[in-house]
């Protein structure tokens, strides 16, 4: 019984073991298709047995997928999303990443649920009163809902990345950008060194 009890597998351990049952599989259909939806759905279903708020996404190189576990910004989640990568082995096909990172470049596009936007479409005020900065995010184009909002924190991490966005950023305000005011306004890619001097 006891010995039993000390050699239970962890949840972390768990999902390693089937991926690597799984990964050269999904691997070879990802090369073939980035966007093969039962690919996502499968590992969809094990990432979320660790956590059911865990998420991932890939990233393409050459030769290489990156699996980035994130906790979606939840900074009460970000404990399992490091536990579970911590629990990692190597693999030669896949590199395994906690956290969307920062891209580390000035300018950047997406086309997200049909929305386009950038950091050029972006401008910002802030308050840094507080032990984070709250900011008032001026968008071009912006539409207050769900999806627009995914868009513009999907911006958000590409700049600062999961953790800083969640450590460094408080309230956030929507606006939409009116263009009279852009010139009174700070440009998106200045909040990353804003962030960074804060640290």
């Amino acid at each position: 019984m006891f010995k039993n009890l000390f050699n239970r597998k962890s949840k972390y351990q768990a999902f390693w073991e089937w991926f690597e049952g799984f990964e050269e599989v999904m691997f070879n259909k990802l090369q073939g298709d980035r966007h093969d939806k039962p690919m996502f759905a499968v590992l969809d279903s094990h990432i979320r047995e660790i956590h059911p708020e865990l998420d991932f996404e890939f990233g393409f190189m050459p030769g290489k997928i990156e699996l980035v576990v994130s906790a979606n910004g939840v900074k009460a989640f970000f404990p399992e999303v490091q536990k579970l990568v911590d629990a990692a082995p190597e693999f030669d096909r896949w590199e395994i990443t906690a956290f969307k990172q920062r891209l580390n470049q000035d300018h950047f596009d997406l086309d997200y649920g049909g929305i386009k936007l950038g950091y050029d479409d972006i401008f910002f005020q802030y308050d840094d009163s507080e032990d984070q900065l709250d900011i008032q995010l001026n968008i071009r184009n912006f539409e207050d809902n769900k999806l627009y909002q995914g868009a513009v924190f999907r911006l958000l991490d590409s700049l600062l990345g999961e953790q800083d966005v969640s450590y460094g950023i408080g309230q956030i305000d929507w606006e939409v950008l009116d263009e009279d005011e852009a010139d009174s306004l700070i440009p998106f890619i200045q909040l990353r060194d804003l962030v960074d001097s804060r640290k």
